[in-house]
């Protein structure tokens, strides 16, 4: 029996069918794991095969290879690196082909794989060539927008955490992140992605740096004076993440923030209203808790001054007291 028909039949509403298919994928798993996982990437990556097959491929392919979450994941860790190295070259070969499929579903768990894979190959010093390969299809000329996003939507996933990727390797993947926000990238789709993106990578972002810094903000304050409400909205969901980690260095650049804030709010929801309170309620925060450490620490000689967000909080705060009115009357 084919596994295009055994992933077909595991999501049949017959329960009978489905528990007979979800057997069989069962017997396969434990038979041969890493030819199972081979098969999947190729159900993954085949043309020919459903978006719905495909999709649930990539969904068992990430499970069998977590290594995360799980209870079991060190079992999962050896169960990945423990294959034929020739095995688990072709598995991501496969992942980064299927990276240009039109079929979203596939894309999108091809993305996800890779991300699990990145956590535990990148530390122990394999797959070396992956963010090259990554950042390869974002500088290659003619790119199609579909593999930019899920190029985008990969690296989205795999720095939801630190996989001790040396600096340059980061900076090159920024500066990769920022290009994609350009305002004349013609997919609005791969701006969203390279603004989600960008929401992971700075927070490994050498941010002290200024050039490196300002470069980040002002791709950040562009994309949140877009029209997209979509856009607006994921731009200023980046700053508040900004905001939650690197507060203290914000000061340069609290009247553009304000004055994007302040313009967001008269517009109401679809302006990103709310992601506006919630920056500057994160922002309260950080000064609330950076008081309450001034306190604590008031023999020693402080270093952190709250007192330049304090104009920019009444005038915000000024700003929406005067919209909750007009829109009262």
């Amino acid at each position: 029996m084919s596994l295009t028909k055994i992933l077909r039949d595991a999501q049949d509403l017959d329960d009978s069918i489905r528990y007979a298919a979800e057997r069989d994928l069962s017997e396969l798993q434990q038979l041969d794991l890493p030819n199972f996982l081979l098969s999947l990437s190729a159900e993954l990556a085949s043309d020919e095969s459903l978006p719905e097959c495909r999709r649930l491929a990539g969904i068992i392919l990430k499970n069998s290879v977590e290594g995360k979450y799980s209870e079991d994941n060190n079992l999962h860790i050896k169960q990945w690196i423990n294959p034929d190295p020739l095995i688990k070259l072709q598995i991501k070969e496969s992942l980064l082909t299927t990276l240009g499929s039109l079929v979203p579903d596939a894309w999108h768990a091809s993305s996800q794989v890779i991300a699990k894979l990145a956590y535990i190959d990148i530390p122990s010093r394999d797959w070396q060539d992956l963010i090259g390969r990554l950042l390869g299809n974002m500088a290659q000329q003619g790119t199609s927008p579909p593999l930019q996003q899920a190029t985008l939507e990969a690296l989205e996933y795999m720095f939801e955490e630190f996989m001790g990727l040396e600096q340059d390797k980061i900076d090159d993947v920024l500066d990769a992140v920022i290009r994609a926000m350009n305002r004349a990238e013609q997919s609005s789709q791969v701006r969203l992605a390279a603004i989600k993106a960008l929401q992971n990578v700075v927070m490994f972002a050498n941010f002290a740096n200024d050039d490196c810094r300002n470069c980040i903000m002002t791709a950040i304050c562009d994309a949140a004076k877009s029209d997209g409400a979509v856009i607006k909205h994921a731009a200023f969901g980046c700053l508040i993440a900004i905001a939650s980690k690197y507060y203290g260095m914000l000061e340069p650049y609290t009247e553009t923030i304000l004055s994007l804030t302040t313009e967001a709010l008269k517009g109401g929801v679809e302006s990103g209203a709310l992601q506006c309170i919630e920056f500057w309620i994160t922002i309260c925060e950080e000064v609330n808790e950076r008081r309450k450490q001034n306190k604590r620490d008031a023999h020693a000689i402080s270093t952190i001054d709250c007192s330049f967000i304090e104009k920019p909080l009444f005038t915000c705060s000024s700003s929406a007291k005067n919209s909750v009115k007009a829109r009262e009357r």
